[in-house]
């Protein structure tokens, strides 16, 4: 399967540009939340840490409004150094840690990078199935009101 989303290190790009849109940011927190709580149990966290880039507030909302779709509990960090998400998804025992950060990138890119529930960069296969869901029709979780 050729990759459409991820590159080496999470989704990057210019701001309200494919693929970093709201739009897109939405489908890969569902994706995610499908993911990641493939027991179909609930009690599944996530950690979503940004920098203070005017953008991260868009993709932030985007993201959590697609992870709890699936049923995933957000716990939002604000503005953290990128390392504090890994640290943090270990020691909170979060299924998944989200960084929304371009990094060194100008100011109007942005990305979205993945920890995994051991604190490090998700595996190229998880990368390839979260990208496989988004391509896909993703349900929405049963929720109790």
């Amino acid at each position: 399967m050729t990759r459409k989303l991820f590159g080496t290190d999470g989704v990057r790009g210019t701001a309200n540009t494919w693929p970093m849109t709201a739009e897109i940011a939405l489908r890969i927190g569902a994706a995610a939340g499908r993911y990641f709580r493939n027991d179909g149990s609930n009690g599944h966290r996530v950690v979503i840490g940004k920098d203070t880039r005017l953008s991260g507030y868009m993709f932030e909302n985007a993201l959590v409004a697609g992870l709890t779709s699936t049923g995933m509990n957000a716990l939002l960090l604000g503005p953290v150094p990128t390392p504090a998400v890994g640290l943090l998804t270990h020691s909170m025992r979060a299924d998944v840690g989200i960084m929304i950060s371009a990094s060194h990138n100008p100011h109007h890119d942005n990305g979205i990078k993945f920890f995994g529930p051991d604190g490090f960069k998700l595996s190229d296969e998880a990368e390839a199935e979260i990208e496989a869901i988004v391509a896909g029709e993703i349900e929405p979780a049963k929720l109790p009101i």
